[in-house]
């Protein structure tokens, strides 16, 4: 995408006319491509799929996280830890100290519940993120042209052998940079409703 920077002023006015297309009409043209899902080695073992999308989609799907962002920051919550600062290890450390000290107080009871969603990408139903859209005012216009993004044709690549196209039915595309946000509007109610059934 750095590439469109050198593109004229003329093009690059033709780029955002076919981007408002696009999400006036909340799916992206048949010819945009598909997304290859590359399934890259983990250190521990096994493979991490991460889908390469279009650079279109890539490009507006930068434009648009901003909007994606001050959605987020509006709706902030404590036990979410991902993002700068608040990665899973800061999350281990802060429970262990919390734990410490539950063990030398007046309490005689602690208990701590860390989720690590395995595959959590992999199973997000759509349904589910447009429900929660609706009520957590989350930008309906993006995320309608999000999930365009995640079902459009798939190939799965690994070690240089290519499958044949399929179409997901549901599923974030992990290397989108609107997944992990859209990722916290799944889960943001159901974890809302166990803080306000359990608060300590």
């Amino acid at each position: 995408p750095r590439c469109i920077n050198r593109l004229p002023d003329l093009s690059v006015l033709s780029l955002i006319r076919i981007f408002i297309a696009v999400e006036l009409l909340g799916r992206w043209p048949e010819l945009i491509g598909v997304v290859v899902v590359c399934l890259i080695p983990k250190s521990d073992g096994g493979r991490r799929p991460i889908g390469l999308l279009p650079s279109l989609i890539r490009l507006w799907m930068r434009i648009r996280l901003q909007v994606a962002k001050e959605w987020q920051l509006a709706n902030e919550r404590s036990f979410f830890y991902a993002g700068p600062l608040k990665g899973a290890n800061v999350a281990a450390w802060k429970q262990a100290a919390r734990a410490e000290l539950a063990s030398y107080s007046s309490f005689d009871e602690y208990l701590c519940m860390l989720l690590d969603l395995v595959k959590a990408f992999d199973r997000v139903p759509h349904s589910w993120l447009v429900h929660n859209a609706h009520l957590y005012n989350f930008p309906l216009l993006i995320l309608r042209v999000s999930i365009a993004s995640y079902v459009l044709g798939r190939v799965i690549c690994v070690d240089s052998i290519v499958s044949r196209v399929i179409y997901p039915t549901r599923s974030l595309t992990a290397g989108s940079v609107l997944a992990t946000i859209e990722m916290r509007l799944l889960l943001i109610r159901c974890v809302d409703y166990t803080v306000y059934r359990f608060p300590d």
